[in-house]
């Protein structure tokens, strides 16, 4: 099984990098998984599975936070041939991730020849949503609407993140529902079916955690208002961080200095997973700003260590896929993407109702135990069978 991917975990950071690494470090475990990416070296082994160069990271730097088109370009223009050793090898099963979506006309040509299933795996099927603010922006919209839905056109298999990717798919794409899986992410963060995980600290360190890149659609800046306005209008002394690297870093450490929140807001960069978890485990409430989500790996995150997830809703609902395990009133609380005075109030509402805080932690807790990367594999290699055609192998006797 192979896995066309722009880019990957270890060496860059995000949902669909760690679910990548996720998925073929579960399949390697019975199959021969190989991960074409963009790398320092040739190649390297870890856990059971091989990463092969086809793209260097001249354009992309590892922890910017920001994507590059340049390096989406460099990565397509690699892919117009297969990549190294892979017309050898023959794989089974070519999935290749969607974005940056200039590279699928090319996976599709060759991996024809291979005589493999081709799958698409999609994290976002925006239709409307503007990538870039003005003309431009809907001109972009619109080239990445053509190329996802040609993607989607010729491949044996559509993989989507989550139920709302997959409506979108279907409803807006052309996506056959009878070629169509739904395959999840999961937290890294072990959480029992019974909602247990490790226990959080006595006296947690922050009120308020935001684990994201630090870009434009996630929105950090409408996190850092809302606090001002807590502070200004409640009486906040507490703190809170921002956990993310990014374009939109330097711009919020302004906003803190200018709100005077230096010393109850940090913004300490790019994290490393156990500073991540550990941050998480020392908070009350995770914070979701973001204006676009496939899924929300971070969400889930908060869900797993008990945080309650205060999340926006965005204006275009194909991309509310954090809503497929946050519900108002259930595991968080909702308010209207870009309003930092509503935000502000679900913050304080949290703060003050300290037995909803403890109730909606604890249904996240549960919600985030119905997702573990053992039945997500599990899942993926019976839809790989059924689109397949092959029948399962008979079990152990």
């Amino acid at each position: 099984m192979a896995f066309i991917v722009d880019k990957c975990e270890p060496w860059f950071t995000g949902g669909y990098e760690h679910r990548v690494l996720a998925l073929a470090q579960g399949l390697a475990v019975s199959h021969d998984v190989r991960v074409y990416t963009s790398l320092p070296v040739a190649s390297v082994q870890r856990e059971g599975v091989q990463f092969v160069r086809c793209s260097s990271l001249t354009f992309q730097a590892q922890h910017s936070g920001q994507r590059s088109l340049l390096h989406g370009l460099r990565f397509a223009l690699a892919l117009r041939h297969p990549p190294p050793g892979l017309v050898a090898w023959k794989p089974d099963l070519v999935i290749v991730e969607a974005i940056p979506y200039l590279h699928l006309r090319s996976v599709d040509r060759w991996a024809r020849e291979l005589g493999c299933v081709l799958a698409i795996d999609v994290c976002e099927a925006w239709l409307d949503y503007p990538y870039w603010r003005g003309p431009l922006g809907s001109s972009m919209t619109h080239v990445i609407a053509r190329l996802l839905r040609k993607g989607v056109r010729d491949s044996d298999w559509v993989i989507a993140i989550s139920r709302v990717t997959a409506q979108s798919l279907e409803r807006n794409f052309g996506a056959d529902p009878g070629r169509l899986s739904v395959i999840p992410l999961a937290p890294e963060t072990p959480v029992a079916s019974t909602g247990r995980t490790a226990a959080p600290v006595a006296e947690p360190r922050f009120d308020f955690a935001y684990v994201g890149r630090m870009v434009r659609e996630k929105r950090p800046e409408d996190f850092i208002g809302a606090l001002g306005l807590l502070r200004a209008q409640h009486g906040w002394v507490g703190r809170a961080v921002l956990l993310g690297s990014g374009p939109r870093l330097e711009p919020s450490r302004k906003l803190v200095r200018r709100l005077g929140l230096e010393s109850q807001v940090e913004l300490p960069g790019f994290a490393s997973p156990a500073f991540r978890n550990e941050t998480l485990r020392s908070s009350r409430v995770l914070v979701l700003p973001s204006e676009r989500e496939g899924f929300s790996l971070a969400a889930l995150e908060g869900l797993a260590h008990g945080l309650p997830a205060v999340v926006a809703v965005p204006k275009y609902p194909e991309v509310f896929g954090v809503s497929e395990f946050v519900d108002d009133g259930v595991e968080g609380l909702y308010y209207p993407v870009g309003d930092r005075q509503r935000l502000a109030d679900q913050l304080s509402r949290l703060l003050e109702d300290t037995e909803l805080c403890r109730r909606l932690g604890i249904a996240g807790r549960l919600r985030a135990a119905q997702y573990r990367w053992e039945e997500i594999v599990d899942r993926l290699e019976s839809e790989f069978r059924r689109v397949a055609g092959v029948e399962p192998a008979p079990a152990a006797t």
